[in-house]
Order: structure tokens, then C-alpha cells, then sequence
């Protein structure tokens, strides 16, 4: 949690999800569907969301930016909303504004390039957002911005690249570019 300093006594006493990896993908899904951020804004606090390298996406529609051979699941839960589990109670679309109402980071290293990395997801439904971790963060970002502009929803999410960082969490969390966002 952060709270100002004497300097700035107005600053909203606020609190940063930071997931690097599976847990960015836990982040970015909990952006979209998660209901806790709510009563935390009813008491005053303020929650950013920092979703780092994650192996995959929650998308809010069938789109996706590679075709696969076999389509089958790229929409199933957790790429997508088919087959959701029960404590997701919203459409995508009202998923969609949620996230987009949410004070969301994606912070991508611009060296996690290795679409052979351990760890890496390569069934279909992850291959279709991309060939690599770097590679799909940035389809997600564009995936997100066309649903933005084309439903004329306002989106003000950063997409960070971190130059020279590769995958590793303590690579990311020592990124000058990351400071601002994780101490605001």
C-alpha cells in the first residue's frame, strides 16, 4: 500500500496487484472479472493493477490476432469467457468496461522473445495471441484499444517495454520505467 508523504496529505492511500508471469495472468483476469477492487473503492482506496509478461490473456471477444488449426478452445475460460466458472458473473462486454474503468499496467520485457521458453504456453489457444510473451502482450494492447474505440470506450491503459529486461520478475521490478507505476 502507498500513502503520500507530508508533501502531498490529499494522495489516496492506494494498493498495487503486481503479478509477473502465471502471476500476471492471475492480474490480468482478476482485472477484468474480479469483484474485491469495489469494496476497496468504497472505503477510499485505490487499486492499480500491474500485469507483467504473462504466458497468456483474457480476451473479450473470439478475435484473435493468429490463426490457429484448431480453434476449438482459443474462447474457452481463460482466454476467453466460454465456459466461464461460476464467480464470473459478467458479460465480456461488462467485463470489458470493468477493465477498461480499472487502473490497469501492462508492462512487457522487451527481451521475454523465446517462443521456446519453459513455461510457455504453446497449445492453440495460446498460440493464437502470439508467438511469444513479448509478442502477445502487444496484440493484447491492440485487441484492447479496437474494443475501446470501436464501442467508443474510453481506455487509458499504459503498455510499458522495458528495454534490455527479459522475463525474470526481478528484472522487471528493477526497471527505472517501473517505479512510477508500482509507487505511483
Amino acid at each position: 500500500m502507498w500513502r503520500a508523504g507530508t508533501a502531498d496529505p490529499g494522495r489516496q492511500l492506494g494498493v498495487v496487484i503486481f503479478g509477473n508471469s502465471a502471476g500476471g495472468q492471475f492480474v490480468n483476469r482478476y482485472a477484468a472479472v474480479g469483484r474485491g477492487p469495489q469494496a476497496l473503492a468504497r472505503r477510499g482506496i485505490h487499486v492499480r493493477y500491474v500485469v507483467a509478461n504473462p504466458s497468456t490473456y483474457l480476451y473479450f471477444d473470439g478475435d484473435r490476432p493468429v490463426a490457429v488449426q484448431d480453434r476449438s478452445s482459443v474462447n474457452r475460460w481463460r482466454y476467453g469467457f466460454e465456459d466461464a466458472p461460476a464467480y464470473v458473473r459478467t458479460s465480456p462486454r461488462e467485463s470489458l468496461e470493468r477493465y477498461l474503468g480499472r487502473d490497469v499496467a501492462i508492462v512487457l520485457g522487451a527481451r521475454d522473445r523465446d517462443g521456446a521458453a519453459p513455461l510457455l504456453e504453446v497449445s492453440p489457444p495460446a498460440l493464437a495471441q502470439g508467438a511469444n510473451r513479448f509478442e502477445r502482450g502487444v496484440n493484447y494492447d491492440r485487441h484492447v484499444r479496437g474494443l475501446a474505440r470501436a464501442r467508443r470506450l474510453r481506455m487509458t491503459h499504459p503498455l510499458v517495454r522495458l528495454p534490455g529486461v527479459g522475463h525474470a520478475a526481478e528484472e522487471v521490478l528493477a526497471a527505472p520505467q517501473l517505479q512510477p507505476i508500482m509507487f505511483g
